[in-house]
């Protein structure tokens, strides 16, 4: 399932400049799980983390199945945590300078709800 953009590149690289500043960026993550497929991992993430509590302690953590378990578990957070927009700002210190990301969504306008509703 695609998720609906209905802003585009460049509007979004205006809003964030507006929003955030000179330093202001954005990314587009095309590949990454948006609506109905978002939610099933989500649940399948929850059972196998139910699952590998209930071996806690039963089982030793170098067993196969712990191991196999706790690996399944580590994929679906690295997708799940993968947003599809991100807007942010160039910030840190005199010479260090680091990416700060200030909003996260399946779409841009998400994006800008969360920044705008934290007051930047």
């Amino acid at each position: 399932m695609k998720a609906k953009r209905s802003m585009t590149k460049k509007q979004a690289e205006a809003k964030a400049k507006k929003l955030l500043g000179d330093k202001a960026f954005i990314r587009h993550n095309p590949s990454a799980v948006v609506g109905q497929e978002r939610a099933s991992m989500r649940e399948e993430f929850n059972r196998l983390r139910a699952a590998r509590d209930e071996m806690k302690g039963k089982v030793d953590k170098k067993d196969p199945r712990y191991i196999e378990v706790s690996g399944q578990i580590d994929r679906l957070q690295s997708h799940l945590l993968t947003y599809r927009c991100e807007a942010g700002h160039i910030g840190g210190f005199t010479g260090f300078p680091l990416a700060i990301v200030s909003g996260q969504g399946d779409t841009w306008e998400e994006v800008f709800e969360k920044i705008e509703g934290r007051g930047y």
